[in-house]
């Protein structure tokens, strides 16, 4: 059991590891043995209030159909780059259940271009923010599996260059919904590591342009997928 114990503590360290850098958590690997078990000898408990950081990529897609006078196409276009920010959450736990709600806001660097036909488009997301229920079993020591779900809204631009009519921009704030899995676990004290996988649906967006001999009609769908690690403090 201790053994069990001493590598779910070096498995979270590794993960926070990576979040925070080598140099601040070197020290910390040679204390996981003496490291206090949180409430006297026990499984660590994940009740509670908690909060962090997180860091990480994303790895979407968005497609766009157009229409204008003489002009009617479609396309895709990928977007990825980093994504970090902070989540916030409660957890009850309930013997090796736990179940919780986490806010989190994200600030993403995923762009791309793409360029079909009379049309140029740079498209980006820049910020995201999910509220989301969660669901885990920790009936494994000082680990958390959990899966989550809920919704959230994610910030995009986009910029179109029609061929003969110039450049048009778009800015939207589109409802989402969003999915995933992770796994969580201790530290040292307090403090625990994660490694999660967040599906993110941008459903579709409409918008309307003015141009010269009539209007653009733009329609935007995002897809992205999110891989984060993170550290958390339970209070």
């Amino acid at each position: 059991m201790e053994m069990s114990r001493h590598g779910a503590g070096v498995i979270a360290l590794a993960m926070a590891a990576s979040l925070f850098g080598p140099a601040v958590f070197s020290a910390r690997a040679a204390d996981l043995a003496l490291a206090p078990i949180v409430e006297g000898g026990g499984y660590f408990s994940w009740a509670g209030l908690y909060a962090g950081g997180n860091l990480g990529g994303g790895a979407g897609r968005t497609s766009f159909v157009v229409s204008a006078p003489g002009l009617f196409t479609s396309t895709s276009d990928e977007i990825r780059g980093f994504v970090g920010g902070g989540q916030a959450g409660y957890n009850w736990q309930f013997g090796p259940w736990v179940t919780g709600i986490e806010g989190d806001i994200q600030f993403s660097h995923q762009q791309n271009g793409v360029q079909v036909s009379m049309l140029q488009i740079s498209n980006g997301t820049d910020m995201l923010s999910t509220l989301r229920g969660r669901l885990g079993y920790a009936g494994i020591e000082d680990w958390l599996f959990y899966v989550t779900a809920g919704g959230g809204f994610m910030h995009g631009t986009a910029n179109l260059n029609l061929g003969g009519v110039g450049g048009l921009q778009e800015t939207d704030f589109a409802p989402v919904w969003a999915a995933g899995v992770g796994v969580e676990a201790r530290v040292s004290g307090r403090w625990t590591g994660r490694l999660e996988y967040i599906y993110i649906d941008g459903g579709t967006v409409n918008n309307t342009f003015g141009i010269p001999g009539g209007t653009a009609t733009v329609s935007k769908t995002t897809r992205d997928n999110l891989f984060r690690t993170g550290l958390n403090y339970y209070f």
